[in-house]
């Protein structure tokens, strides 16, 4: 910061007399402004060093601070594709205390997003059932549903295995309704695939048990081949 010199003292050209030497107040007010000018000029500077001295210590980065794996001994390991895989978030607990429990027991460790009937927003009770859990695996939608009554099993189950013996004109291929083995659990049960509108499904359900499940996906996405769905199902039944 660069000051100017006051101009030097002139004499009128009109008056050749001197000015009147300053009076005691006007030398205590020069030296009061005398004072503050020279508190500001080092004020200013110190600021200045300051300022300086934080935007060189800013521009200034160690390779650590930018890059904390820097300081680690050997180049950081790259990630693994376990590592990177998605987990499914355990569900067992939408089934804990259930019936349809057993059923879901060999699908828990790929199943995703479930949602029950005692959710908010989740499926609603209707048409005799007593339990409704809608969950996905992969790119499918998984439907396990507990009924009341066998009668009212029958409805639900009757009504598919109707659309199941005209599906194999819609998409060539389809189960009817029979007897099979799961193939994990050992356990025989009701077996068919069916498609509804562009929906293809199929039927699973245990002897003897009013909870059943559905996988369900539109037809196109498995261009209209069963064997998709089918390896699922083995896969878990």
């Amino acid at each position: 910061m660069s000051m100017t010199s006051p101009p030097p003292f002139l004499l009128s050209p009109e008056n050749h007399d001197p000015a009147p030497a300053p009076g005691p107040r006007t030398w205590v007010l020069a030296a009061a402004g005398t004072a503050l000018l020279v508190a500001g000029l080092v004020g200013g500077y110190a600021i200045g060093v300051r300022s300086a001295s934080a935007t060189s210590s800013a521009a200034v980065i160690s390779p650590a601070a930018e890059n904390p794996a820097a300081d680690s001994a050997g180049p950081a390991a790259a990630p693994t594709a376990a590592a990177s895989a998605v987990t499914p978030v355990d569900q067992s607990a939408r089934f804990t205390g259930t019936e349809a429990a057993v059923l879901a027991e060999p699908w828990l460790p790929e199943i995703s997003n479930c949602v029950s009937d005692k959710d908010n927003g989740g499926p609603k009770l209707e048409n005799g059932r007593t339990e409704a859990i809608n969950c996905r695996i992969g790119d499918l939608q998984l439907y396990f549903e507990t009924f009341r009554t066998a009668k009212e099993f029958g409805w639900t189950r009757d009504y598919r295995e109707q659309a199941s013996r005209k599906s194999r004109t819609l998409v060539p291929g389809a189960e009817t309704p029979r007897q099979k083995t799961g193939t994990t659990t050992g356990k025989t049960g009701t077996y068919f695939e069916y498609v509804t509108g562009q929906t293809c499904g199929l039927f699973w359900t245990h002897a003897g048990s009013l909870t059943d499940l559905r996988l369900e996906t539109d037809c196109a996405s498995i261009d209209d081949s069963w064997p998709a769905l089918r390896g699922v199902w083995n896969r878990f039944s």
